[in-house]
């Protein structure tokens, strides 16, 4: 899990689609961020 949690960190956006799940927990008051990008 560790080593998950370290690259979803820096490519959280990248991985944003791929790891939706993780991201969501990692940066919950951040949901918008991911949203704000692509829009």
């Amino acid at each position: 899990m560790p080593p998950v949690m370290e690259p979803n960190t820096m490519s959280s956006r990248s991985n944003v689609s791929s790891y939706p799940k993780c991201a969501t927990p990692e940066r919950p008051p951040r949901p918008w961020q991911r949203s704000s990008p692509p829009g």
